[in-house]
């Protein structure tokens, strides 16, 4: 199950590309999907500065991250929406997660949950599909006193690189923001865009990966007040 660990650092001006279902440019795409989960109002004066993010891929469209293990034990599709995303904002929440994954897999997302500190740091997972022949790219997020939000775009893989058209596979996106909760926010959200800005592409030219999926090291600065 391959995985993608990096840091963003620098503020990502808006851009295009060309996508279509398999590899190759034939059209473009201009699409913003919005995911709201519980609508409210987020403080600006209350952002978080740095995030950094793990991206692990599923083999299959089943989700492999939960909770606790009451929620993995609960097969409910419509139950699994309401927790696709959560918080992880202490030891005992990191305690509790039930991972069903490889090992490799497994021993990053723990080594991720063991270099966070709770004292001044919190985790968001983020769980959702993604067509095989696309990869996700985290481009930051804000976080307030009870709101959180994500922001995505998505990219098609290297046109050398195998993959099957329609074929969905589950990701787990862990974010690791700079500011601690006591409780879990109640307001979160995420917007994903099948176009990505051209600095993000930019940096993605290989160079960096590992593997058809792995990213090294990134970094992005989520936007502060004002901006």
């Amino acid at each position: 199950m391959p995985s993608t660990n990096y840091s963003r650092r620098t503020l990502l001006a808006a851009g295009g590309t060309c996508l279509v279902a398999v590899a190759g440019c034939t059209g473009t795409d201009d699409t913003t999907t919005e995911f709201e989960t519980d609508e409210g109002p987020a403080d600006p004066s209350e952002l978080g500065d740095d995030v950094d993010a793990l991206i692990v891929r599923a083999a299959d469209a089943d989700p492999f991250v939960y909770p606790d293990a009451d929620a993995a034990a609960d097969d409910d599709d419509d139950h699994f929406q309401l927790r696709s995303t959560f918080h992880v904002i202490d030891d005992g929440d990191a305690d509790d997660l039930v991972l069903e994954t490889t090992d490799e897999d497994e021993r990053r997302i723990g080594t991720f949950l063991e270099e966070t500190a709770f004292d001044t740091e919190s985790i968001v997972v983020d769980q959702r599909t993604i067509e095989d022949c696309y990869e996700r790219q985290f481009l930051g997020a804000t976080a307030s006193a009870d709101s959180v939000r994500l922001e995505y775009c998505q990219t098609l893989k290297d046109p050398t690189t195998p993959c099957e058209a329609d074929r969905k596979l589950m990701e787990t996106v862990f974010v690791r923001l700079g500011r601690p909760y006591d409780e879990a926010p109640t307001s979160r959200g995420s917007s994903e865009s099948m176009t990505c800005p051209e600095t993000v592409l930019a940096d993605d030219g290989g160079a960096n990966r590992s593997g058809p999926y792995t990213q090294e090291n990134r970094s992005q600065r989520v936007p502060e007040a004002g901006r």
